[in-house]
Order: C-alpha cells, then sequence, then structure tokens
C-alpha cells in the first residue's frame, strides 16, 4: 500500500511530516547526554547527598521543559513552513487569522460591452452580480476589487471591512475600452492578499470576467492563437499560497462579433493631390459567416468611397485595399475613417487614422565623391538623385544633394531620409546626430563605396544592439573594375528566390510571368561582405547568389537603418544602370519609411506624446465628455505636448483644432469575444470545473470541499517558533548561570549548612 500524507492540514504535508521527525533530535541528544554513575557507598558522601536531593526535582524540570521548547519550536518551524491550514473558527482566532479576505479581478476591458438584443451588457451584469454579492456579506469578510485592464487601478488597494465604500465605488464603474489585463490583475491580487495574510483565516481571487477567448489566448496578425502560460502560472502561485481561485462567467454562449481590426495606409506617407489607398482587415469571431458586409469611408468626415465584402467566415479575417474617392488638396493633418454597421459590441465597428500630408517627401543625399564635370565623372548619389526625381518638382521625393562636410552643420529634422553614400565614416558629433534623428524617425540609408573603411564604420556607427548599424561591415569581395576576371570571375547577381518580401515580391512575380524586371540579370562585380547582427530585428531585403547579403535592414526607436554591401552608382555593380532601378527604390522606400502618424494614431490606455505648437495647450475634449488636460514638456530646447492616458476609443483634442489631433482605437488583439465553456477555461488556468461559476448568483456560496478554504497560519506559526527559540536561550542561559554559581559555592559553607540541617 501506498503510504500518503493527504490527510495532514498542511499545503505541503511532507515538509511537516520531515520537520516533525527532526523533533528526535534533541531528544537523542538528551538521552546521549545523560551520564551513568557506578553507585560507591561512602559513609562521609551521605550527608552531602542528603542536601541534593532537596533540588533533585526541580533540575529535572529544566531539563524536561528546555527539552520541550526545543522540540516544540521544531515542530512549529516545520508547520509553518509546510503552511498548517484549518477550517474551525476557534482556531482561527486562537492563532490570529480571523475571517476571510477576498480579492474580485473585475474584468471592465470593453469586449465586456457586448450587449445581446434582449438584456443589459455582460459589464452591468458583473456590476449587478457585485453588488448583490457585497450585500449579503457577512462581518469579518474583507474585499479589495481590482480592474482587469490596461487602464486598472485597484478601487481598493487592500482588503477592506468597508462594505459601503466598495458598493459606492462600483455603483460609481464605467465600462472602459482599454484591452483586456487578467495576468495584471491577478498580480495585484496576489500582491494584495499578501498585505493581510498576517490577519486572515482564508483567502480567495476571484475572476469576474466573460470567458472570452481573447482574455485567455494570445495571438499575433496571421498567427494561430496560443495559450496565456502567464494566466496559469499566476493562479498556480495563488493556490500555492493557499488562496482559493475560482472564476465567474458573466457571458453568453454564442457571443459574436464582426471587428474592423485595422485600418493604414499603404505607404508610410500620404502625399498632396495623390490617391490614397488605404488598407482595411475585418474579423468575424461568431459562429456565423457573415455576407456582404458594406464598409463605408470617410475624409475629414465627408464620405470618400464604400466597398462590400462579399464573404467572411467564422473566425476568419479579411484584408483588402482600396482607393479612396477623394484626394487631400491641403498639407496638413487629416482624418480618414472605416465603419462597418454595428452589431451587438459596436466600439469596434469603427476605426480612425490621423494622417499629416505633405507635398514631398524631403531626402538629404550627401555625396562622399562629388561629380567632376571637367572629367566626365558622376558623382555618387547622382543615379539615386535621377531614379528619386525624374519628373522634377511633380515626383514623390525631393532630394537635396550635399557634399560630405556639410553634414555637420545641416539641420537634420527638415528630412525624412538621410542618405549616405561612398562618404568616411561620420565623427562623434556627427554620430550623435544621426542617432537622435534615427530615433526620432528617421530612415538613414547608408552606400559604401572606394572610401568605405569597414573597421571605422563600425566604430562610428556601432555594429552592435545599441548601435545604429544593422550588421557588421567586413572584407571587401569580388573583383576590381579593369582587372583581368572583370565581368566573368567574381561577379554575382541577385538571388530573388532567397529574397522573398513585399519589396522583392512583385519583382518575382514578374519574373515568372516571364516578363524581363532586370532585376536577376544586375551584376555586381564587387562588395561588402556584411553579416547581419543577432538580436537586432535586422532583416535581410535582398541577398546574392553567393549566400551574402545585399540589403540589410533594422528598425531603431521610431526609426530605420539601410545598409546596402554596393555602391548606389555603376563603379562596383550594374544595377543603377538598370530598368529595376528606380521601382527597387521606391518599394524600398515605402516599405523602410517609418510612418510619423505613429504618435497621433494609438490604443486606448496609451498616453501621446506630440510636438505641436504651445497654442493647442489648454483643455481636450473627447468622446463620452471626456476633458483632458496636457501638460507642456522641453526636450532638447523643442517643446512637447503630452497627456493621457486615454480611456475611450474616439477622437480627441482641443476645441480650437478644426479637425483632430490624436485618434484612439480600441486593441485588436481583443476582438475574439468567441465565449469558452467552463471545462475550457478550467484546463487553460490548471482548475476543476467545478470552480467555473456558470451562475454568478452563487458567488456567495461557501465551498465546503478543499483545504484551499481554510485558513492558513502559516505567518503566525513561524513567529510562534522564534519566540520558542528566544525563550529556550533565555531559560538555558538563567538555569546555567544557577549552575555556575552552585559549583563556585565553598566546600565548608555547604557542610556546614548541611550540619546544621542534621
Amino acid at each position: 500500500m501506498q503510504l500518503t500524507l493527504a490527510f495532514l492540514p498542511f499545503v505541503t504535508p511532507w515538509l511537516f511530516a520531515a520537520g516533525a521527525a527532526a523533533t528526535s533530535v534533541p531528544i537523542v541528544i538528551h538521552l546521549l547526554n545523560r551520564r551513568k554513575f557506578r553507585i560507591h557507598r561512602w559513609a562521609a558522601m551521605e550527608f552531602l547527598l542528603a542536601a541534593m536531593r532537596r533540588n533533585a526535582r526541580r533540575l529535572k524540570f529544566q531539563r524536561w521543559l528546555l527539552l520541550l521548547l526545543r522540540c516544540l519550536a521544531l515542530l512549529l518551524l516545520a508547520a509553518a513552513i509546510a503552511q498548517f491550514t484549518f477550517n474551525s473558527s476557534l482556531l482561527a482566532h486562537v492563532l490570529g487569522a480571523s475571517g476571510r479576505s477576498t480579492v474580485v479581478v473585475w474584468d471592465d476591458a470593453y469586449p465586456m460591452g457586448f450587449q445581446p438584443r434582449q438584456g443589459g451588457s455582460n459589464f452591468h451584469r458583473s456590476r449587478r452580480v457585485l453588488l448583490t454579492w457585497l450585500k449579503g456579506l457577512s462581518g469579518g469578510n474583507r474585499v479589495a476589487i481590482v480592474p482587469a485592464s490596461v487602464l486598472g487601478r485597484p478601487l481598493v488597494s487592500k482588503p477592506t471591512l468597508d462594505q459601503s465604500l466598495l458598493i459606492r465605488l462600483v455603483r460609481g464603474r464605467k465600462l472602459s475600452d482599454a484591452a483586456a489585463d487578467l495576468a495584471g490583475g491577478l498580480q495585484q491580487a496576489l500582491q494584495a492578499l499578501k498585505s493581510v495574510s498576517h490577519r486572515t483565516a482564508s483567502s480567495r481571487v476571484v475572476l469576474l470576467t466573460d470567458c472570452a477567448a481573447a482574455d485567455f489566448y494570445q495571438s499575433a496578425p496571421g498567427a494561430p492563437p496560443e495559450i496565456n502560460h502567464q494566466l496559469a502560472g499566476l493562479v498556480r502561485q495563488l493556490r500555492s499560497a493557499g488562496v482559493h481561485v475560482r472564476v465567474a462567467d458573466v457571458g453568453r454562449p454564442g457571443q459574436s462579433n464582426t471587428a474592423m481590426v485595422s485600418l493604414k495606409t499603404t505607404r508610410p506617407v500620404t502625399l498632396v493631390d495623390k490617391p490614397i489607398d488605404v488598407e482595411c482587415t475585418l474579423y468575424n469571431s461568431g459562429p456565423q459567416a457573415q455576407a456582404q458586409i458594406p464598409v463605408q469611408f470617410y475624409l475629414d468626415n465627408v464620405r470618400a468611397g464604400k466597398e462590400v465584402v462579399p464573404h467572411l467566415g467564422s473566425g476568419r479575417r479579411r484584408r483588402f485595399t482600396f482607393t479612396l474617392t477623394s484626394q487631400i488638396s491641403v498639407p496638413g493633418t487629416h482624418l480618414i475613417t472605416a465603419r462597418i454597421p454595428a452589431d451587438m459590441l459596436p466600439v469596434d465597428n469603427t476605426r480612425h487614422l490621423i494622417v499629416n500630408a505633405i507635398n514631398h517627401v524631403p531626402i538629404l543625399l550627401v555625396d562622399g565623391s562629388p561629380a567632376e564635370p571637367s572629367l566626365e565623372k558622376l558623382g555618387s548619389t547622382t543615379w539615386l538623385a535621377a531614379a528619386l526625381a525624374p519628373n522634377g518638382a511633380d515626383s514623390f521625393f525631393a532630394p537635396e544633394v550635399i557634399g560630405e562636410l556639410e553634414l555637420s552643420t545641416t539641420a537634420l529634422r527638415r528630412y525624412r531620409v538621410v542618405v549616405l553614400s561612398d562618404t568616411a565614416a561620420p565623427r562623434k558629433a556627427t554620430a550623435r546626430r544621426l542617432a537622435a534623428w534615427v530615433n526620432a524617425g528617421g530612415l538613414l540609408i547608408i552606400f559604401p563605396g572606394p572610401r568605405t573603411d569597414a573597421q571605422h564604420w563600425n566604430a562610428a556607427l556601432g555594429a552592435s544592439p545599441a548601435g545604429l548599424l544593422p550588421a557588421d561591415l567586413g572584407k571587401m569581395m569580388g573583383q576590381r573594375r579593369g582587372s583581368a576576371a572583370h565581368g566573368q570571375k567574381g561577379a554575382v547577381n541577385f538571388d530573388l528566390t532567397q529574397s522573398l518580401n513585399a519589396i522583392t515580391a512583385p519583382f518575382l512575380a514578374a519574373q515568372h510571368s516571364g516578363l524581363h524586371v532586370g532585376l536577376a540579370s544586375v551584376r555586381t562585380r564587387r562588395y561588402v561582405s556584411l553579416t547581419p547582427l543577432k538580436g537586432v530585428g535586422a532583416r535581410v531585403l535582398l541577398q546574392f547568389t553567393s549566400g551574402r547579403p545585399a540589403v540589410v535592414v533594422r528598425r531603431k526607436g521610431q526609426g530605420a537603418v539601410v545598409l546596402w554591401a554596393t555602391t548606389a552608382n555603376t563603379r562596383w555593380t550594374d544595377f543603377p544602370a538598370e530598368p529595376s532601378w528606380l521601382p527597387f527604390n521606391y518599394e524600398l522606400l515605402f516599405q523602410t519609411l517609418p510612418r510619423q502618424d505613429m504618435s497621433r494614431n494609438l490604443l486606448v490606455g496609451r498616453t501621446f506624446d506630440l510636438a505641436v505648437k504651445p497654442a493647442y495647450a489648454g483643455a481636450w475634449f473627447g468622446p463620452n465628455k471626456t476633458t483632458l488636460n496636457p501638460h507642456i514638456l522641453t526636450l532638447g530646447g523643442r517643446q512637447r505636448l503630452a497627456g493621457g492616458p486615454l480611456r475611450y476609443a474616439g477622437l480627441y483634442g482641443p476645441a480650437s483644432s478644426e479637425l483632430p489631433m490624436v485618434a484612439a482605437n480600441v486593441d485588436p488583439a481583443d476582438a475574439n469575444i468567441r465565449h469558452l465553456s467552463p471545462v475550457q477555461v478550467a484546463a487553460i488556468l490548471g482548475l476543476k470545473p467545478r470552480d467555473i461559476i456558470e451562475n454568478p448568483a452563487t458567488l456567495a456560496r461557501r465551498s465546503k470541499t478543499g483545504i484551499s478554504q481554510a485558513g492558513n497560519a502559516g505567518h503566525n506559526l513561524l513567529l510562534a517558533a522564534l519566540l520558542a527559540l528566544i525563550a529556550e536561550a533565555l531559560l538555558a542561559r538563567a538555569f546555567s548561570r544557577y549552575q555556575r554559581a552552585a559549583e563556585s559555592r565553598p566546600p565548608g559553607a555547604a557542610g556546614t549548612r548541611t550540619g546544621a540541617t542534621v
């Protein structure tokens, strides 16, 4: 028969069994230290022994008292470590742990706003359940309420007995549009219970939620959902601390939602008097497929077209591109809105996008090898400048060419892109300016050349996670122009099959259709060996047939850095002379150019930080009668406006502005409100199905099984063990002093007293 210790009232009974066995140590020591005497009767000693017999009982009592205290200290220490639990209210008062502490993790994220055709929303249902439970609590019950969203601030940070305060706070609580954060709520619950563990008989955590799939699964765009293992880990921590975890389900089976989860322009810049292409993504989390979904678009609150999605399957996403029927005619801030018909969760049926329209994209070309007309020599940036502005002022881009020495005195903030072509490694001051400009949202493109010193470049811009370079520059590869093997041995082509991404996909598709795109046939005679850095998110956009990278990119701060392996002119490669040079650079810029409107388009719960005029300071207004008071920050001599966090989805801005300054949208990760069954929730959290309360009206019902309902006296027993050890040490010291004093008494005095007695 297998031995089990489950009957012991401890969270970890094996620890208590080991501690209880350790109490035999002082007993064994006591027995071993007992001295055995060989009795020889001597008449002269009989008088002395008669005097000692009077103190024998007291000495024996002292020894047994010290032994008892030592064993008791070990036993209490073992019980404290094993976390002694109990169900008796009498023991609760004796051990100083009375009453129950409950922390309600209340889901107030936007999916709780799901409202069927009959009845209130899930949030209103949860509030009624919570109020009914609070009103029915008996005395001695401490309660704390923690919201489970990214905006979650505890209504009461520590469990309190003031039920009237809790009822008042619950009644005044409103649903936010923020994303759910059940893990954050459980973490706050764990901290709250630790603060009152020494004065509570039992602890409980109640997760009051709608059991939506998005609460328990994590999903990335285009990837299958994964279980949020952090939730299960927190539940294990709570249960190991003797806390009973329950889930009160206020959701509805068959919950459905059609949401707009993404809205963005296909290009990172919006140009004046140019077509505007937007990319929109719809998601259907309901059990039924949807058909003929109309999507209405608006530009500055004026209708700008309509697209009908013919079919959207259950649990599927549908992404499409739409060209607005209107264009922007004035530079500045503008608003794009996409809307689908309202359903039972209307907050995610509309999405806003604020864009900053400009006339051209300003690009600074730094030429390290300027043109020399007398020698009929073209500059290193001549081919690139011609490709960026083939139509002069009517082109998307507005390149400006300067010499290398002018870079240190040029204001970088006027440009969106800076290109360094065949320049020497920048000095420390210039490198710091470039790093700050990239982190603020700039795009830096580097072309090597004959003047490139790989070691100096790696040291100047940093080929490391803290630096700017996406790859480590190595030795030169290939043959020089004019060598015997030039054009044959050492020349490489671009390998499009190993460079599939959004930039090369159109060229690869054209090549497969039989068209000559001129990209795969480009011959490169000389290039720099690049080794992409690990841990910085570096991506190879184009690769040579030799397996070496041709173009590497990395994101840095709000900006990006693109590093080429070959020149921007025909000195090392034929690429600039090919027809594919212009479209490839256009696609490269459109895919890598950072979006500067990201600071104006935020998720609910975030704060904003804008470089705007101080005239926009003052009161800001938002949805649901929200009022904000942004504050002015001065960074690097420039003023910025900061404020938030934003609680509701919608548009925010001062009354003096015709168009909004900031748009807040709900988190697309929470769009999946499919209801999970108790078995699924229990399996994810590591609970039993009976711990999932499908009828929240039974929230106050006390469980009669499981030690997690009992009180935990581990903290108080640890203090008792320390007190027992201190008492044993003090008594042992006092007894030893008495014995030393008795041994130091003169024999004559003892004999006189003994003789007088006799």
